[in-house]
Formats: structure tokens, C-alpha cells, sequence
């Protein structure tokens, strides 16, 4: 009986041993307002608002998880058996969201920020082994990152600043 407790407690431990682990990447809401966050991970470089995501909103100052896989990173990439360069990530108003339609939202380009994620783009944001984080406002920490509008858009009050292009 001494023998048979032993075996299962060793089987349980090498089934768990041998498990994927659960990799996911989390959006924190560092702005005033409430966002909606949608990614398309088969269109890149075309760059096109296309379908509506019905995803939760994620509330001011507050994080929600936009994805999540048993697995590694490359998973995020690889949607249809085809390793993908990138990953477009959309953030919207959430009140601009559920105010217009979504013809309106595609038409005017209705969004607040664009990232185009690479892989080590996310690997450079592991906060551990098994998650990655995003931003909005992006942070310092992210200004490597391909995004539009371009990094530094926003001041501290989460406003968009008034750039004046020269000619």
C-alpha cells in the first residue's frame, strides 16, 4: 500500500512536470477612460480596421487579459499553422465603441492607438516567463515599439498633444 501511494504521488508530479504552460498577454488601462482592445494577427502589414471584437472593456486603470494559450509566445503568432511576423493591437474609446456604429468606427479610423507587435517586441515585455504586459498611454518601455500614432502622442494627462508638422 506504502509502494502504490508513492507511485501515484510520483505519476501526478511527472504528469504536471510535462504540462504546457499557460502563456498570456494582459493590457493595463493607465488612461481616464475606458477602452476596448482588438487584435488581428493575419492581416499585418495591411493595417485595416476589419472585424468588430466583442470584448469586455477594460475600465480605467485596470488590467484585462486579451489573450491567453497553453503554450508558448509564438502560439499568438501562428493562428492558421502560419508563423506570422507581426500582430496588429487596436485600442478604442469604449464610449466611441458603443456610441457609433461600427461602419462609422472603420470609416473615420476611429481608434486611440495602434501597436504592431513583433514577437521580441512581447518577449521584451515578459513581465515573467509566462505573461507579457501592453499599456495604454504606451509607456517609455514601449517606445521601440511600431505604434500609431507614434510614441509620445499622448502628454501626462492622457491628452493627445498638438503636433505641428512644418512643411
Amino acid at each position: 500500500m506504502k509502494y502504490l501511494k508513492v507511485i501515484i504521488i510520483l505519476s501526478v508530479l511527472f504528469m504536471f512536470i510535462g504540462c504546457d504552460p499557460i502563456y498570456s498577454i494582459y493590457f493595463a488601462n493607465n488612461s481616464n477612460k475606458s477602452i476596448v482592445v482588438n487584435y488581428y494577427s493575419s492581416y499585418y502589414p495591411d493595417t485595416i480596421i476589419l472585424d468588430y471584437c466583442d470584448t469586455p472593456p477594460i475600465e480605467s486603470q485596470d488590467t484585462g487579459r486579451i489573450y491567453e494559450t497553453i503554450g508558448t509566445l509564438p502560439d499568438f503568432f501562428r493562428p492558421y499553422d502560419v508563423l506570422l511576423d507581426t500582430v496588429s493591437v487596436f485600442v478604442y474609446d469604449a464610449d466611441t465603441v458603443n456610441y457609433y456604429s461600427w461602419d462609422t468606427v472603420v470609416k473615420y479610423n476611429l481608434i486611440l492607438q495602434r501597436y504592431d507587435i513583433s514577437m521580441s517586441d512581447l518577449e521584451e515585455l515578459e513581465k515573467n516567463r509566462h505573461s507579457s504586459i501592453l499599456f495604454f498611454p504606451p509607456t517609455v518601455d514601449m517606445k521601440h515599439i511600431h505604434m500609431w500614432p507614434p510614441y509620445g502622442t499622448y502628454d501626462k494627462n492622457e491628452q493627445k498633444k498638438n503636433i505641428q508638422i512644418i512643411p
